[in-house]
């Protein structure tokens, strides 16, 4: 299986959010050690946080391209990389059907 998690949220200095998807990241490399897992980062700053995880960044600018980024940017990788499953974080996700 391949499971794709935007993790923006790990760019963070602190919060639930954060908490929640590295809590979240871990208890999937923990659980599912066969899965693949491939991390979407905003930025390269949580880069080297799970080495057991492919770690891609596609920058995000501002958070004021949130909808942008989601949609156009990380929406065409989703569908180039056809994954399983994919979560969102931070209570976004892309406008468009991948």
């Amino acid at each position: 299986m391949k499971i794709t998690i935007e993790a923006r949220a790990l760019s963070a200095k602190s919060g639930g959010v954060k908490t929640y998807t590295r809590e979240l990241i871990e208890n999937i490399l923990l659980l599912h050690p066969e899965a693949t897992v491939e991390l979407i980062y905003g930025s390269s700053r949580p880069l080297g946080t799970f080495p057991n995880a492919t770690e891609t960044v596609i920058p995000l600018a501002s958070e004021l391209l949130l909808s942008y980024w989601l949609s156009l940017q990380v929406g065409r990788h989703v569908k180039k990389t056809k994954p399983s499953l994919v979560h969102y974080t931070k209570a976004a996700m892309p406008y468009t059907k991948h």
